[in-house]
């Protein structure tokens, strides 16, 4: 074992470091910090048996006088760097910097020497004293001198690092040895380089020499920086690199420290500066491999552990956009549509099914991920549903495609939208999801509605879009008619108060399973009355009307328009004046009778015609001038008779009414 603070080798049974004091028991607790002289022995044996290295070592060890080691990059606070410096050349005293020991051409020479540890002096041999040179003395420090001799301390005496309180060992000063302790003169020179670099780094204080008659005190130990004994190995396990490959550690030294740091920036989470560091490392150990996949895979695969399935999926993804991936890392593309997989489960399990599909579209042909895009759009349009989203929770059904029930929960909506709407009087709108719902019901449901909307109509007067709205109610469900007749009563009844009798008589005359014929009567007297004027055709209709109907003044009123007194009626007779009908037989020839009565001797050139009740009018007939008591006729053959009611009219020469009679055709 050696220690992680100076390099001096340890025996099985020290507690602690002969040299520096340092306890066994912390190194120990620093050892993951420190790096282990048998990993880079057998790094350096690694790369010895390397063809390619072996080929390029020569072209490297003519190289080797050149800086190749960027040490701006290596050096960090508090600790060693090595330099690699021009062999033929002398390190000036200048270039030193604060806490940085230059390995000089002179040390890198192969001449023999025993390795110094970091302090300067040779490094001890096993049995505590300095290892000899090439000429078999100890090998100077750096001021030149040859150390004294230090035994191996026993705990408790001086020379030790304190132990339970006791006060380590300080050898006595030999007097006759240069660069001993003690007020031995020294070398000038070397002095004054001594305190010119003191001025950068502060060397531990000295003791001074002891009086005779006490005992030495024991020096002030500096103060050990975190992790710098594991450095200062580090440094003496690389100058053993270097003596041993020579110039070939100039190529080496690099990329065992960029693999090093690649290994801090993964530990530390820079990922990206990690591969960029491995690519630097090259051949050594796994590098390669962690550059082709590798750092990414791993940092995935760590990731998804922890359950940040996202950033898993995003790492495992450059791992495929790479041009050169390990074979082992293959799998990556898949890695990444589990994640996704495992991230929508989660969001699933939380209730966020939108979010959800969104991750089960993205694991594509992952194992069941197409069958949870459905169920997620299935289950979302559950929840809208719930809370009465009905529009775009049928656009969520439909997402979900022939998932389960999906097409019926559409049905469903509609249908449950339809009855908010309903309940909410908004009955066209409700009609129509009704209607497009086709599920249970749903026909009454519609034809409730345009009930319900034909009386919202109806209350707000609005008659017409009532009467149209009960045409549109399904007769199997309701015969609405009596409700129109309603409806048109309604009508007439508001036209007559606003005194549009005209068009109080058409809405009344509308009404078929009522009879509001004394309504249209009182209409048309109404008109007569406001409109006595022999021009007026209505005026003369309604009078006709009137005087058949036997309603009020009616008769003497068309008698003072006319002058004359007329009566109609209808017979199977040509000359049968007595038998005065208001209905024929079809299957007999119809004759249709008018008699004119006037006191005075005026006369009338008449014509007529027929209207039948399918709306078909006869020929006109010219009747000729006619006088008092005289009676004209026009016959009807049953071949062209239509059933149903028909009205005769006649007109004068001036095309003014004369006469209206209505009878029935059976």
């Amino acid at each position: 074992m050696y220690c992680d603070n100076c390099g001096c080798e340890l025996g099985p049974d020290m507690k602690v470091c002969p040299v520096c004091g340092k306890k066994v028991e912390d190194m120990a607790a620093d050892n993951g910090n420190s790096v282990r002289m048998e990993d880079v022995a057998s790094q350096v044996a690694d790369v010895s048996k390397n063809e390619d290295i072996g080929k390029e070592l020569p072209d490297i060890s003519k190289e080797a006088n050149a800086a190749v080691v960027d040490t701006d990059e290596m050096e960090e606070e508090g600790t060693t760097v090595l330099k690699a410096v021009d062999l033929d050349k002398k390190v000036e005293e200048n270039e030193d910097e604060e806490g940085t020991t230059v390995l000089s051409a002179d040390m890198l020479k192969n001449q023999g020497m025993p390795m110094p540890n970091p302090n300067g002096m040779p490094m001890p041999g096993p049995n505590g004293r300095p290892m000899p040179g090439p000429n078999g003395r100890p090998m100077p420090g750096p001021n030149g001198m040859v150390p004294p001799f230090q035994p191996r301390p026993m705990q408790g005496q001086p020379g030790a690092a304190p132990q339970n309180g006791i006060p380590p060992f300080q050898p006595r000063p030999i007097p006759s040895q240069p660069g001993a302790m003690g007020g031995m003169p020294v070398n000038e020179k070397d002095e004054k380089k001594k305190n010119k670099k003191s001025k950068k780094e502060k060397a531990p204080k000295q003791p001074k020499a002891p009086k005779t008659s006490k005992e030495p005190k024991t020096p002030k130990q500096p103060k050990e920086k975190k992790g710098k004994g594991g450095k200062v190995a580090l440094i003496i396990i690389l100058i053993v690199v270097v003596l041993a490959l020579g110039g070939g550690a100039a190529y080496v030294v690099p990329k065992y420290l960029n693999y090093n740091k690649a290994e801090e920036a993964y530990k530390d989470g820079r990922i990206d500066d990690a591969v960029e560091l491995y690519k630097k490392a090259g051949w050594m150990k796994d590098a390669e491999t962690k550059v082709n996949g590798g750092v990414y895979y791993e940092y995935a695969a760590s990731l998804a552990e922890e359950g940040n399935y996202i950033d898993a999926a995003a790492s495992y993804e450059k791992v495929i956009a790479l041009e050169t991936v390990a074979d082992e890392y293959k799998d990556a593309a898949d890695k990444a549509k589990e994640c996704y997989f495992n991230q929508a489960e989660k969001l699933y399990g939380e209730k966020k099914y939108t979010e959800a599909a969104e991750y089960y579209t993205k694991a594509g042909d992952y194992t069941g991920a197409a069958e949870k895009v459905k169920e997620c759009s299935y289950m979302n349009g559950e929840t809208l549903a719930e809370q009465k989203k009905y529009d775009e929770a049928v656009k969520a059904y439909e997402t979900a495609g022939d998932y389960k029930d999906a097409a019926d929960k559409i049905k469903e909506c509609y249908y449950n939208n339809a009855s908010d709407k309903m309940e909410a009087k908004e009955y066209a709108a409700a009609k129509e999801l009704f209607l497009k719902s086709e599920y249970s019901d749903y026909s009454d449901k519609a034809n409730e509605c345009l009930i319900k909307q034909a009386e919202a109509y109806l209350a707000d007067k609005k008659f017409e879009d009532a009467i149209k709205t009960y045409g549109e109610v399904d007769s199997k469900y309701k015969d609405c008619t009596k409700k129109i007749d309603s409806a048109y009563t309604k009508w007439g009844s508001s036209l007559y108060k606003s005194k549009d009798y005209k068009g109080a008589v058409e809405k009344y005359e509308q009404v078929t399973k009522k009879d509001v014929t004394d309504k249209i009567n009182k209409a048309k007297a109404a008109y007569v009355k406001d409109h006595k004027d022999r021009s007026d055709e209505t005026t003369m209709s309604y009078l006709c009307d009137l005087r058949y109907a036997d309603y009020g003044s009616a008769e003497d009123d068309y008698t003072k328009l006319i002058g004359w007194t007329v009566e109609s009626f209808v017979n199977d007779k040509l000359d049968d004046y007595k038998n005065k009908k208001t209905s024929a037989d079809s299957s007999k020839t119809i004759y249709v009778h008018t008699m004119y009565l006037n006191e005075n001797d005026a006369s009338m050139s008449l014509k007529g015609y027929v209207i039948y009740s399918d709306g078909t009018k006869s020929n006109d007939i010219t009747f000729g001038e006619v006088k008092d008591r005289y009676t004209t006729w026009m016959s009807i053959d049953p071949s062209s008779a239509i059933k149903g009611d028909a009205t005769l009219y006649v007109y004068d020469d001036t095309d003014k009414l004369v006469e209206k009679f209505t009878f029935t055709i059976k």
